[in-house]
């Protein structure tokens, strides 16, 4: 057996093993009598419609949530891909560097690449852990070696490169919501107040040098006089969703991605480079749901429909290809959504039969770039 297929069979029978609580629920190793992997039941696609409720993607790895506490993620490999199934999950995050899931215990529980002390050279955790600092939980945030959660009774707790047992850290308060771009975390408060911290670039605040690309600068409460639902962070902007159903989105807007015209100082355009205070952002229909990416943001709507906008290098905003799309597009060829997720230069849906289609840069195979959605993998074919 390849040795990179047995290390990810190995990985992947020990999450199910956490998960169904088998084993030691004290020791991090995987417990000596964990069944070995297994194909489970394949989905039922008329009975899981419109049952799953989130997605997580970036280029190693890719995860659907369905509302029956399933989890279905695929991660990628030279050899092709693993696939892997656990049931008795609440919430899930996937970022660039790793991946956290809650289980029904209000157990944290990351996996994902590790830094080494040069700081050079990553490697992948060797087997998942538990992030104890970030429990009790039922909702879980993460991006650039950060993650973020929220318990049963709102308690924000926070924590930097989870895999290493960073100290914990807890904000002023507690939310209803939170979203961690790259540089910068948004929280909803109880309150309804939406209160943002990080670097000041993504927060058009004045600048101390000192505090640039710092994800602890000081907070910053964000002026907006409409009820605030759920909100996502990106690289340097950041989306609301609003209780009326529509989108708002400030910060910045070099490709479009606060859903502005664009800035183009050389031929004398006269969009904003930078959005200081939410602004409305132009989707019809109903909005459900908004993911913020590095440059790009998409939506969906009531009825299923998928909206993207901002950069689109390799047509992740479903434009032409190239060419930044300020107003939100809808995305055409996609069959209704029920969630959406997005990452560099890609974007992607789970539809209600459980298969999950993404555009921009291909996910199974990143040499492709289109704006025409493809299916990469349905929730009840092998991988």
């Amino acid at each position: 057996m390849p040795m990179v297929d047995r290390f990810e069979r190995l990985l992947f029978a020990w999450l199910a093993c956490v998960l169904a609580a088998c084993g030691s629920s004290q020791t991090g190793a995987r417990g000596r009598n964990s069944p070995e992997p297994h194909d489970s039941a394949p989905i039922d696609r008329e009975t899981s419609a419109s049952t799953w409720k989130s997605l997580g993607i970036d280029d190693w790895l890719l995860c659907a949530l369905n509302n029956d506490g399933r989890v279905l993620c695929r991660q990628r490999q030279p050899d092709g891909g693993a696939r892997w199934e656990s049931p008795g999950i609440q919430g899930l995050c996937v970022s660039a560097d790793f991946a956290c899931v809650v289980t029904a215990a209000a157990e944290v529980i990351c996996w994902g690449i590790t830094e080494m002390e040069d700081r050079l050279a990553w490697q992948r955790s060797p087997v998942p852990q538990r992030v104890p600092e970030l429990a009790p939980a039922n909702r879980v945030s993460c991006s650039q070696g950060m993650a973020c959660t929220l318990s049963q009774d709102s308690v924000l707790s926070c924590s930097e490169s989870p895999l290493h047992g960073a100290e914990r850290r807890i904000a002023p308060q507690r939310a209803r919501a939170v979203s961690i771009g790259d540089r910068h975390t948004c929280v909803l408060t109880l309150s309804g107040d939406v209160v943002c911290w990080g670097d000041c670039l993504a927060l058009d605040r004045p600048c101390d040098p000192a505090d640039i690309g710092k994800r602890w600068a000081p907070p910053r409460r964000i002026q907006i006089n409409k009820p605030v639902v759920d909100l996502s962070a990106g690289g340097s902007s950041t989306c609301l969703l609003l209780a009326e159903g529509h989108v708002a989105c400030w910060g910045g807007n070099s490709y479009g991605e606060s859903g502005q015209e664009i800035h183009y100082p050389d031929v004398g355009a006269p969009g904003p480079l930078f959005v200081p205070q939410p602004r409305p952002v132009s989707i019809d229909g109903r909005v459900s749901e908004v993911r913020v990416g590095e440059r790009h943001a998409c939506a969906r709507t009531e009825d299923g429909e998928v909206w993207c906008w901002g950069a689109n290098e390799a047509g992740e905003a479903a434009g032409n290809e190239g060419s930044a799309v300020a107003a939100p597009h809808r995305v055409a060829g996609l069959p209704p959504s029920s969630a959406i997720g997005v990452s560099w230069e890609r974007s992607c849906s789970v539809a209600r039969d459980g298969c999950i289609w993404c555009w921009g840069k291909g996910w199974a195979d990143p040499s492709v770039r289109s704006p025409v959605p493809r299916v990469e993998f349905c929730a009840d074919e092998e991988p």
